[in-house]
């Protein structure tokens, strides 16, 4: 199932105080695997959200759209959503609390 999906979302988050790196971030999900760029501004599309970190928890639950609905489906199938997200070693999470 996840062979036939490819989505391309962009998220701009609003949340005050992100640093300009973690403010613009451009998603795929190809082939199963979840790739996120934050070096690609032109680059189209299939949605773009603009919202807070929180907000996105909240569309995660309840999806806005269509996009957004096949995205989750794809992450994880209902009713056991969890996720193992991987981080580049260093990565600082606090700077993201």
């Amino acid at each position: 199932q996840a062979e036939d999906v490819e989505l391309k979302m962009r998220f701009l988050f609003t949340d005050p105080g992100l640093p300009e790196s973690e403010q613009n971030l451009y998603v795929v999900l190809k082939n199963g695997v979840l790739r996120c760029k934050n070096n690609k501004p032109g680059e189209a599309t299939d949605a773009t959200y603009s919202l807070t970190r929180m907000e996105l928890m909240g569309m995660l639950a309840s999806p806005p759209d269509a996009t957004f609905a096949l995205f989750v489906r794809q992450l994880a199938p209902p009713p056991k959503r969890t996720w193992n997200l991987i981080v580049p070693l260093g990565y600082d999470n606090r700077k993201s609390e």
